[in-house]
């Protein structure tokens, strides 16, 4: 077999997952044909208790196929997923099953890290929405398969904006800058109390691809090319800096990145916020006289198109465990 065939490797890229090369030691076959061994995972997702108990028991269930094959999950965050992937990799002992987000695909794929599925991408496509089948796809092979969708969308607090004279949210770009203003609130001496718009809580890099996606951009072209850095791309970022140093909307360390999303919303530190489907629970959570009072809505983030939709996470299997 050859360097992408060797193990388990897979990549999870905002919803996909890909087979990788040069892994830890394939699960072997005896001579019966049973399937024996270990599986290395490493999961940006299935965090904390409860998102264990679901890995646990999806695991749980492969082993009734395959009870002589153990699975072992390393558990991580987006945050450290780059550095443990490229570390893993490095060692020559990648992880067998990897989960990555949109995006991660193409380019570990390019540097031949990642196994060929050998699956056919038209077949996919009539089980799934080709959005959802497209980030796994690197020059015309698939390399992850999808296992999730995700969603990123404008939140907002309604008694904020009724406070504003504000009755519905903003429609575009140029009114979600113009309302972010208009929310805002800062003391006599400057300091920030109230962020109009917090983008600074949610992962950088999902809400760029965000803000890309609305303005009518693309991670990457059909072929696999480079695409993020185009006008699209450029006028994306653009706007977040806009957000913070034009505008002063927000300000750098307002927010902390990788807390509970919903927080500044629910704390009222933040009249609009770019969070994800993950919020609604941690406002039921932590605020659900908010929710029951009817006082948190939502919008699509919209530029040149609507932008709500995640690429998805996808989960390839290695092919000697078909």
């Amino acid at each position: 077999m050859g360097l992408l065939r060797t193990a388990w490797a897979g990549v999870l890229a905002l919803g996909l997952l890909g087979v990788a090369a040069c892994g830890g030691p394939a699960p072997g076959q005896n001579t019966s044909t049973e399937i024996t061994g270990e599986i290395r995972m490493l999961t940006p997702i299935f965090e904390g208790a409860e998102g264990q108990k679901v890995l646990d028991g999806l695991i749980a269930d492969f082993k009734k196929q395959h009870p002589g094959v153990t699975v072992v999950p390393d558990y991580t965050t987006y945050s450290k997923l780059n550095e443990k992937l490229t570390t893993s990799i490095a060692s020559g002992r990648p992880y067998d099953v990897m989960l990555m987000g949109v995006g991660w695909i193409p380019p570990f794929a390019a540097k031949g890290v990642l196994a060929d599925l050998g699956e056919d991408q038209a077949q996919l496509t009539s089980l799934y929405d080709k959005r959802v089948v497209d980030p796994g796809v690197y020059d015309g092979k698939v390399y992850a398969l999808p296992i999730m969708l995700d969603t990123r969308y404008g939140i907002y607090r309604k008694d904020l904006f009724a406070a504003a004279g504000l009755t519905a949210p903003p429609k575009n770009f140029d009114e979600l800058r113009e309302y972010a203003r208009k929310l805002t609130v800062r003391d006599s001496s400057g300091k920030l109390t109230r962020a109009g718009l917090d983008i600074l809580s949610i992962d950088l890099r999902q809400g760029f691809e965000t803000f890309l996606w609305a303005n009518g951009g693309d991670l990457f072209t059909p072929d696999g090319k480079v695409a993020f850095n185009s006008e699209k791309g450029v006028g994306a970022l653009q706007l977040m800096a806009d957000v913070i140093r034009t505008d002063k909307s927000e300000d750098i360390g307002f927010t902390e990145a990788g807390a509970a999303t919903g927080v500044p919303l629910v704390q009222g530190r933040a009249a609009m916020m770019l969070g994800h489907n993950n919020t609604w629970q941690e406002f039921q959570d932590n605020a659900p006289n908010l929710i029951k009072d009817g006082q948190v809505g939502f919008f699509v983030i919209t530029g040149e198109r609507p932008a709500l939709f995640h690429p998805p996470v996808a989960r390839p299997l290695p092919q000697h465990v078909r």
